[in-house]
Order: structure tokens, then sequence, then C-alpha cells
């Protein structure tokens, strides 16, 4: 079974910059803070963190994180690079998403996800 635990971190008054780990966001005042979720494995080790997006009004925006070892997270992040210099997206960030997607390519250990 995974878990999530969250990292606060004060943007605000005098505990800015200071940390608290809390198991849900249940009453916390979300803009006042920048907050990182942790998923833990089944193993008790952490699998991945992310930044939890506190957007306008409080929303949060959708990210949906691809790992190297997924099989097929390269073949997407290239069909995204192709897509958005179709679109015009700044070249940098097209050769920038390329370049992950060979080093995804050339991680060891690829399978599908679980």
């Amino acid at each position: 079974m995974h878990t999530n635990k969250f990292i606060l971190i004060a943007n605000k008054g005098k505990k800015k910059g200071t940390t608290t780990t809390v198991d849900a966001l249940d009453g916390i005042k979300k803009r006042d803070y920048t907050i990182v979720r942790v998923e833990f494995g089944s193993d008790g080790r952490a699998m991945y963190a992310s930044l939890v997006p506190c957007g306008v009004g409080g929303m949060y925006e959708p990210v949906f994180p691809l790992k190297a070892s997924d099989v097929m997270a390269a073949d997407y992040v290239s069909h995204w690079a192709a897509m958005a210099e179709l679109l015009g997206v700044p070249q940098e960030k097209v050769i920038s998403a390329n370049a992950i997607a060979g080093a995804m390519r050339e991680w060891k250990g690829r399978k599908i996800p679980d």
C-alpha cells in the first residue's frame, strides 16, 4: 500500500521558511504554504515527491509525472516535444524535452509501470 506525507513550508509571517510534516491537508490554509507531497511505497521508501500547486482560487493544476523506469515515458516525452515544436514552443524547451527523452531511453531497468 502506498502512503503520502506532506511537507509544509511556511510562506508568511514569523514562521516563514519553517517546515512541518503532516499526513493530510485537511484544515490547512494552502495559500500560506509551499507544499511538497511525498509518496512512499509499501516498503516504506520514498518513491517520488511532487510540488502541490495552489493556483488561482486555491485550485490545483493536475500534473502527471513520468519516471524514466516507465518503458513508455521516453516515447511520450518525444511525442510531446514533436507536438510542441509544431505549436511554436520555444526551441530551448523542445531541445530539453528531447534530451530528457534520450536520457530516459538510456535508463537501466525500464519496465511496465506498476
